[in-house]
């Protein structure tokens, strides 16, 4: 038998409810977790909203696919678990030669330093970039200590909108410059 009657915020009228579903450890499935140093991270394969946490040190890129009308609205996240390496050979991009390119911008910070170094420092992506360059020490990138998280929203066929904080781990003023966002893809 149903009635009519309220439960919580809704009001529901010939409700039948059989059995029990328990959930248990509900996780996002658009989730990758990648312990890779030295081996590209590929995302190629996405195709809706997904999230990346690296739990290695990442000495290599993270690859992107390309900006189209089909995958227009998604957002790819990627979060820095642990420092990336130190040489500048970590990158986050999209394939040399595609049509899709990085807009928008990011800000660095750095973990340690005087408090007179300490601030945050914002920059735009460089014209037609289709990397961002990551190197955990450097001022002048787009960071990659942990703790790092970046963002990309496909907001148009051929365009990726990059928002981040990179943070650093150097004891110099962040000091972001073009060479934190190039041309060049993978």
């Amino acid at each position: 038998m149903t009635e009519v009657g309220c439960l919580k915020d809704g009001c529901f009228q010939n409700v039948k409810v059989e059995g029990m579903t328990i959930l248990s450890g509900v996780r996002n499935s658009d989730t990758t977790s990648s312990a890779a140093t030295s081996a590209a991270i590929s995302l190629l394969h996405v195709q809706a909203d997904h999230k990346l946490l690296t739990t290695g040190v990442l000495a290599e890129r993270i690859e992107l696919p390309q900006a189209t009308a089909a995958n227009l609205g998604m957002v790819i996240e990627v979060f820095i678990g642990t420092t990336v390496d130190d040489g500048g050979d970590a990158f986050i991009s999209v394939k040399q030669g595609g049509t899709t390119v990085f807009i928008g911008g990011y800000t660095t910070g750095l973990l340690v330093g005087s408090s007179s170094a300490k601030e945050d420092t914002s920059i735009g992506i460089t014209a037609s970039a289709q990397s961002i360059v990551l190197d955990s020490n450097n001022v002048a990138t787009a960071g990659g200590a942990a703790g790092s998280h970046y963002k990309f929203t496909y907001v148009a066929a051929g365009k990726i909108f990059v928002s981040g904080l990179g943070l650093i781990t150097g004891t110099s003023a962040a000091a972001p410059t073009a060479a934190g966002s190039v041309t060049t893809g993978f």
